[in-house]
């Protein structure tokens, strides 16, 4: 997956192209037009619109149709901090907000935000929705030295594999 903050949809699908990536992470305020952009220009691609979450607030909430329309193939709520950070924060999700927003998608979401082993049953509605299709983890991932830690990642995925309503997608 190409995680990218950029706007210019020739640069983002060239980079793509370059590094054989399939799947993109619009994790910026890109708008609706970049999508429609890259759906036009990487039709195989899958198109994954973060959406910015602080408190019970969505700051795209008022896009999400003409991302929908677009061509938004997966939504990934993500946490924001109050000063306007986004990505990495460690911030945790209200599990309401999450629900409330797949409530207005017709498509796949993915959960990020201070996600980790220990909060799993936190998220045990979301995990039930029928739009849920996984969560995205860095923070939680990381040891103290900030490197990616296999018994971290391997912890995440046993307890979010263990819910009852969380299957393992081959």
């Amino acid at each position: 997956m190409l995680v990218t903050f950029l706007r210019e949809p020739a640069a983002i699908a060239g980079a793509a192209r370059t590094a054989g990536v399939r799947w993109l992470q619009l994790h910026g305020y890109q708008p609706p037009g970049v999508v429609a952009a890259l759906k036009r220009q990487l039709p195989e691609a899958t198109v994954v619109k973060v959406l910015h979450v602080t408190g019970d607030a969505c700051v795209e909430r008022p896009l999400l149709g003409s991302y929908e329309k677009a061509g938004t193939d997966v939504f990934l709520f993500d946490a924001m901090s109050d000063d306007g950070r986004i990505g990495s924060t460690g911030l945790s999700l209200e599990p309401d907000a999450v629900i409330d927003l797949a409530e207005a998608l017709t498509r796949p979401f993915l959960v990020a935000g201070g996600i980790s082993a220990a909060n799993r049953t936190r998220y045990e509605k979301v995990a039930a929705h029928p739009r849920f299709a996984g969560i995205d983890v860095d923070t939680a991932a990381r040891d103290a030295a900030g490197a990616f830690s296999a018994e971290n990642v391997r912890s995440i995925r046993e307890q979010w594999l263990a819910g009852p309503e969380v299957e393992e997608v081959a």
